[in-house]
């Protein structure tokens, strides 16, 4: 009776798993996809020859856990390019013009489509397990079709809604649906979408582009009273944003501080609470460039702008910065 029952316990279970069917044609698959409106999942593998692919395909992707979560919203198809075995000609060919045209360089690799092609994402070879993966997938699948949703009603979003919907299509790195997301947020005149353009044209070596120049002039107009999702002032965020690419375009310099300064000359008594970070910032851009007066000035007055929980870390940068003094 017991090994009845044990018997009946796997039967039962393995009625609940259904295998994955991986199929080979591109055409089928499509087809098959474009009538049931499910997203293709395409593994890219070299089936005979390539140990990380043959480990994911067995350890992860062929196991009950991953089939069991994922089986039946995919239409699973196999692309495979053996080294040692060959496949008929019309398949060898369809493979390489698949892997061409999505670019494919490096195997293994899943590629998600939705029903008309479009590339939603793209992995190599993950260390994920079988679980994690299908999540994944399944977290894509969802924050792909929020976006599609949220494109299709973007003239009547509201500037919150634009911002959520931004961070999806950046969580996707939907790149297109982002600069779209962008605009309709520059259109509604909203402080978060200037900021994230100022950043993006920054990013792109255009600081000092006209249009660069017309977004810090709107976007310090704000004042500090102004506050970010992040909860930073848009103020101190535009002094890091201008930190941060002189720092990476003048490395050797002090030409970074400048940011620094005018955010401290103009906004250090509304933003008290920033202060102490700005002064230590501005106290190691000195010291790297071997002006210990102005480093020690600057970290004596980020000391004392600091909370008391911050003093025995900071302490300790003081007394390094007068330690070099010393030696010179």
């Amino acid at each position: 009776m017991r090994l009845f029952s044990l018997l009946t316990c796997i039967l039962c279970t393995f009625s609940l798993y259904s295998a994955v069917d991986w199929q080979t044609d591109y055409s089928k698959v499509l087809s098959q996809s474009q009538k049931e409106g499910k997203p293709l999942l395409l593994f890219f593998e070299g089936s005979d020859w390539s140990g990380t692919a043959m480990k994911m395909k067995h350890e992860v992707l062929d196991t009950p856990a991953f089939q069991q979560k994922v089986g039946n919203r995919f239409i699973f198809m196999e692309v495979d390019f053996p080294k040692y075995s060959s496949l008929n000609e019309t398949l060898a060919l369809q493979n390489a013009n698949l892997k061409k045209r999505f670019q494919i360089e490096q195997f293994p690799a899943l590629l998600l489509l939705d029903k008309q092609e479009r590339v939603i994402a793209q992995f190599g070879y993950s260390h994920e397990n079988a679980e994690q993966l299908a999540e994944n997938l399944l977290k894509i699948l969802g924050d792909d079709e929020e976006l599609r949703a949220g494109l299709n009603n973007i003239a009547a979003a509201s500037s919150s809604q634009l911002q959520q919907l931004y961070h999806v299509a950046q969580d996707l790195g939907s790149v297109q649906e982002m600069e779209q997301i962008l605009n309709a947020g520059l259109k509604l005149e909203d402080p978060y979408f200037y900021l994230e353009k100022y950043r993006l044209l920054v990013e792109n070596d255009a600081m000092q582009s006209e249009m660069a120049l017309s977004l810090r002039r709107k976007l310090m107009a704000f004042g500090p009273e102004k506050v970010l999702v992040n909860g930073q002032s848009i103020p101190f965020t535009v002094a890091l944003i201008d930190f941060q690419e002189i720092s990476q375009q003048n490395p050797e310099s002090d030409l970074a501080a400048t940011p620094l300064l005018e955010y401290l000359e103009a906004f250090s008594n509304q933003e008290q609470s920033n202060r102490w970070q700005i002064e230590m910032m501005l106290a190691e851009i000195y010291l790297n460039s071997g002006k210990l007066e102005e480093a020690l000035r600057h970290a004596e007055s980020g000391y004392a702008s600091a909370p008391e929980s911050k003093h025995e870390e900071l302490a300790h940068s003081l007394d390094y910065i007068r330690s070099i003094q010393k030696m010179r």
